[in-house]
């Protein structure tokens, strides 16, 4: 019903740089996915609520960072945003995927909810998002039981109790 892909395939759905970038001396992240992606690809919507930035965006977002929260981004890497204006970053001493409700207001780093999961499986999680929303929208008669827990058994197999800890509810 839905489906995961390898990050390669995953990726190869984004944009690509028109030349891939070597130079990323200027980000704060050790996370070899997110080094792939940044470096070969422009920003990417997976889904409208999974934004990943391109490298221009990601250097301004976490500019502004640092300048207005200089204690924020001691500890996180902002990645990318979702269309309603909360955001996704990475831990930059664990390099999990962490997300932030906007509503919250101010950057407190204890509000930041850990995905514990790293890019690559964040990825992954986006294209399931995908694959279910293109289920939702070729599919008008199921069964909201059965979708949704085969939906929930595919998150909690990229991460356990994933789908507990996603901020959305899609089904």
């Amino acid at each position: 019903m839905f489906k995961t892909k390898e990050i390669e395939n995953i990726l190869d759905t984004c944009e690509k740089r028109e030349h891939a970038l070597s130079n990323l001396s200027k980000l704060s992240i050790e996370d070899t996915d997110y080094l792939l992606f940044i470096s070969k690809y422009k920003d990417c919507e997976i889904t409208p609520d999974i934004r990943i930035f391109g490298y221009e965006e990601a250097l301004n977002a976490n500019n502004y960072i640092t300048k207005e929260y200089p204690e924020t981004a001691e500890s996180v890497w902002q990645i990318g945003n979702t269309g309603i204006g909360d955001q996704w970053f990475i831990d930059k001493k664990t390099q999990s995927v962490l997300f932030y409700d906007h509503d919250q207001g101010e950057y407190d780093n204890s509000e930041f909810i850990d995905m514990e999961i790293k890019f690559y499986d964040f990825v992954k999680m986006g294209f399931l998002l995908r694959s279910l929303e293109d289920f939702l929208d070729d599919n008008t008669s199921y069964d909201t039981d059965i979708v949704e827990k085969e939906f929930r058994t595919r998150m909690n197999k990229i991460s356990p109790e994933l789908y507990e800890k996603y901020p959305y509810n899609w089904i």
